[in-house]
């Protein structure tokens, strides 16, 4: 009695850890078919214990045992129990308790204790009709054997504190433990079950925290475990006690029943038990295998069997593992064999589609067709893990070799897994050897660089990040680089740790270009725009047209030629029309200044800002000018800011941008506005050399939707330089020559344009739009 004693408060103790631990949240995690599956689990034994109940025999599947089932007086006995349990289903099968009752649902719920009160009256009148004795019906086994001399305190009778030998207790401490961890394995899967059962709300840990102190209040009263019993549970539910007044009204009852109940029990018939287990076992039976049919898949339905029957064979405990175990078997073979949309939520070529740069036409013109396929995005999603992460590497290696599956290595391969599978011999002196030589049109459709975009991914596992080591050193033999974008900012996100345990993260400053080593990037955008920069390194730009390299012969100034090479495109336009736009960049006013103004702006000086008059268009000859819907603090737009050894690739260093878009968009909401990603003026645009800005509020006279300013120092690169211009230099004079630079822009003002002849005017309005449009 003190070991019951001591391991109830070890139950209680382990009741109150778990609820303060709230480790109930776990339960949430259980795949709503394996708590299917231990209903059913729980209507099998109350099937079995139904037949044990009523007929005293052991149920197990031996010939002596079912011979014993099988035996007359037995089969009778939990046959009838059987039977009447029948009758009840039948009975509520035709409504019977709505046209008896009515249809409110408490008068209903009490349908079926009225009818297992009724049973014990039929079996006495029964007995009295065939004038058997109670007491003989009682040794036959149809009638509970209890003591009839026994008080129900005499159970405090035996508790002696002085006779307890407490030697022994330590000893006993394994079989305490076993118990206790018995009683707590029930609760955090009968509960959920309950819920799903009765389909109402529940908090697991609340549950917790409950039984562990009716569990201290049973050792207090010297009593063993106590924890919620499922079938009982369900029935007291659907017999209308859904409310704490019928819980506190059956511990009442169940109190008296107790003291007063002993000699009332003695009347009471065994199939009145086994019929209700047998009701209950057939109820949450039908609930686990014939009301899921339809509603699950047949894998969960397979595995809603297998636990039923791990159960029967096994045991409770054991049924509830092996259903997990499955689960989890079962979980991983449906993912791994989904299509690569579970882990690949969408496939981009190029990177005109999402970069935040504007180039010149020229550069636009290369990234928009010769090298199309030169850079390719594979948008990530979900949880990447061992049994997903081969839908990324399969996708890649067709990318890299489209070839691989088609063709005479292809089919050599598949012949050498035909002989492992089975075997034949091969003389190796007369086999040919099949050789493969790369395809000049693979090599064309190969990408230059892989962008893997982490930034709806949730988590990687070690096992994906193996996989993407493999995956980057597959890229470097095929001279692929891998840019990893969406990792964060500051690289000490979930993400980014989880790439730098599997060691797939830089170590040093990529050189532009490289293609052997990993670039990572805190955007998507930055590692479009990073591969932009390398794609157009390796590219010679087209010669500039005739009528441009004419300008020279003109005494225009050398700025306003290359302005206008970049403007007006390559030698392919080269025609009437543009002979006369590129006059445009030599014209002058009426008073003899030149029709382009000429602005050398410090970094973060601000030209204009959204609500502004759009009176004037930016060309930009040199440096970058950056446009968002409000611009950001001076504080921000004078920083100097570093690119990090390891996050390469945007336009403004990571840190920089990420304060100035959240100072950006703070400034949005404070004015009232919903900033919207997939507005072009909520975004913050880059205008690198031979872009124009401010073009369409200029030209529909409307206020300006944007505001403008000159990129801060750090934030361009050689990229933001004019063709022509040196961008190499020694790691010791960059410093010196951001610092120096200055962004230069050509404005076109709407006075100006006012004063010009018409014809001209209109030709200049067409020249602009067209370098919007580019």
């Amino acid at each position: 009695m003190a070991a019951f004693i001591a391991s109830t408060v070890l139950t209680s103790i382990a009741f109150f850890l778990l609820g303060a631990f709230r480790l109930g949240n776990v339960m949430g995690f259980f795949p709503r078919h394996i708590l299917v599956g231990s209903i059913g689990g729980v209507g099998y034994f109350l099937l079995q214990t139904a037949i044990e109940v009523s007929a005293h025999v052991k149920v197990e599947y031996t010939h002596e045992a079912l011979t014993d089932m099988f035996q007359a007086t037995a089969f009778a006995q939990w046959g009838i129990s059987l039977a009447v349990a029948l009758v009840l289903r039948l009975a509520l099968t035709f409504h019977l308790d709505r046209k008896l009752l009515g249809a409110d649902p408490r008068r209903r719920g009490m349908f079926v204790p009225c009818f297992f009160l009724v049973v014990p009256i039929f079996f006495h009148v029964a007995l009295y009709l065939m004038q058997v004795d109670v007491e003989a019906a009682r040794e036959l086994g149809w009638l509970f054997e209890l003591p009839e001399d026994k008080p129900f305190y005499n159970f405090y009778r035996h508790v002696r504190p002085g006779d307890v030998v407490w030697s022994i207790l330590p000893s006993l401490l394994p079989t305490m433990l076993s118990l206790t961890f018995f009683s707590v394995l029930h609760v955090p899967i009968n509960v959920p079950a309950l819920a799903v059962s009765t389909r109402s709300g529940v908090s697991v840990n609340r549950e917790l925290a409950n039984h562990g102190l009716a569990n201290l209040l049973s050792a207090m009263c010297g009593s063993v475990q106590s924890y919620l019993v499922y079938s009982t549970s369900v029935m007291l539910h659907r017999s209308g006690g859904d409310s704490r007044w019928a819980g506190y009204t059956l511990t009442v009852l169940t109190f008296l029943v107790w003291v007063f109940g002993g000699s009332l029990m003695r009347l009471v018939p065994t199939i009145v038990v086994g019929s209700l287990m047998f009701h209950l076992g057939i109820d949450l039976a039908k609930e686990a295998v014939w009301d899921t049919r339809g509603l699950v898949t047949p894998l969960e339905y397979s595995t809603i069997w297998l636990i039923i029957g791990s159960m029967a064979a096994l045991g409770f405990t054991e049924g509830v593992g092996v259903g997990l175990i499955l689960a989890c078997i079962f979980f991983v073979a449906t993912y791994a064999s989904r299509t690569h949309d579970a882990v690949i939520a969408r496939e981009r070529r190029g990177t005109l589609w999402g970069t935040p740069v504007r180039r010149m036409p020229a550069h636009r013109a290369i990234l928009r067709e010769p090298m199309r396929h030169a850079v390719h995005v594979l948008e990530l999603h979900g949880f990447v893990f061992f049994g997903s992460v081969h839908h990324i590497t399969k996708r890649v290696q067709n990318l890299i070799d489209p070839g691989r599956s088609v063709g005479a290595a292809a089919e050599l391969a598949k012949a050498r897994r035909r002989r492992i599978v089975w075997p034949e011999y091969t003389d190796p002196a007369t086999s040919a050897v099949v050789a493969t030589t790369p395809g000049s049109a693979a090599d064309l459709h190969r990408p230059q660089f892989l962008v893997l975009d982490f930034a709806h991914c949730q988590d990687i596992d070690f096992s994906a990040g193996e996989a993407f080591v493999k995956l980057q050193r597959l890229l470097a033999a095929h001279h692929v680089g891998l840019v990893l974008a969406g990792v964060g900012g500051d690289g000490r996100g979930h993400i980014a740790r989880a790439l730098q345990r599997a060691g797939v993260w830089p170590t040093h400053r990529a050189v532009p270009g490289d293609r052997s080593g990993i670039v990572c990037c805190a955007t998507l955008s930055g590692a479009l725009e990073y591969c932009e920069n390398a794609v157009l390194a390796g590219v010679a730009l087209p010669p500039p047209p005739h009528a441009v390299v004419a300008l020279a012969t003109r005494n225009v100034d050398a700025e306003r030629v290359v302005l206008a090479a970049m403007v007006l495109g390559t030698a392919g336009n080269d025609d009437a029309e543009l002979r006369l736009d590129a006059q445009l960049f030599a014209a002058t006013t009426a008073d003899g200044k030149p029709l382009f103004e000429r602005r050398e702006l410090a970094p973060g000086t601000i030209l204009w800002r959204a609500g502004d008059d759009a009176d004037s268009v930016a060309l930009v000859l040199r440096g970058a000018l950056c446009e968002a819907r409000v611009a950001p603090s001076p504080a921000l737009l004078g920083a100097r800011s570093r690119d990090s050894l390891v996050l390469l690739g945007s336009v403004a260093a990571a840190a920089a941008v990420a304060a100035a878009s959240e100072h950006t968009e703070a400034l949005v909401a404070a004015a009232g506005e919903d900033p919207d990603e997939d507005d072009p003026a909520a975004r913050w645009m880059t205008s690198l050399p031979g872009t124009a800005v401010g073009v369409r509020a200029f030209v529909t006279r409307t206020a300006r939707r944007t505001a403008c300013w000159v990129a801060p120092l750090g934030h361009f690169h050689s990229s933001s330089a004019a063709p022509g211009e040196s961008s190499s230099s020694s790691e010791g004079d960059e410093d010196e020559q951001q610092l120096a630079m200055t962004t230069v822009v050509y404005l076109v003002r709407r006075a100006t344009l006012e004063g010009m002849d018409p014809v001209d005017a209109l030709r200049l309005v067409r020249l602009l739009v067209r370098a919007d449009e580019q």
